[in-house]
């Protein structure tokens, strides 16, 4: 029962976002720092979090880290405007991805990215 509350907790997105900080100071982007794995805790409050009614009064995330190196095809890429323009000379065009319903959007220098990350 608890595990099913859980999942539709309004701040379940914020306690997966707690250990980003410590992620983040491992450097992973960093050319030598791709092959390391690390270990971490993250303990914290939330204001106002029940679960069977009862008060949480601490959060524990604890996990292993590690950037890992995923290859990905562009199968197919999405170009609009005007007709009669060619592909490349369009100001909007999205690449579809191999992984999910990934994609992502070019729009007049701006980029939005939908990264699917549940097949993983």
């Amino acid at each position: 029962m608890v595990a099913e509350e859980l999942k539709d907790y309004y701040g379940l997105r914020s306690i997966f976002n707690a250990p980003f900080e410590i992620i983040d100071s491992h450097k992973l982007i960093v050319k030598e720092n791709r092959n390391k794995k690390f270990n971490f805790d993250v303990t914290f409050k939330i204001n106002d979090f029940l679960l069977q009614g009862k008060e949480v009064k601490e959060v524990e995330v604890k996990g292993k880290g590690a950037l890992e190196k995923i290859d990905l095809t562009v199968p197919t890429t999405f170009s609009y405007g005007m007709p009669g323009l060619k592909p490349e000379d369009r100001n909007i065009y999205i690449q579809k991805f191999g992984l999910g319903q990934t994609d992502i959007v070019h729009q007049n220098g701006k980029v939005s990215i939908c990264l699917d990350l549940s097949k993983l």
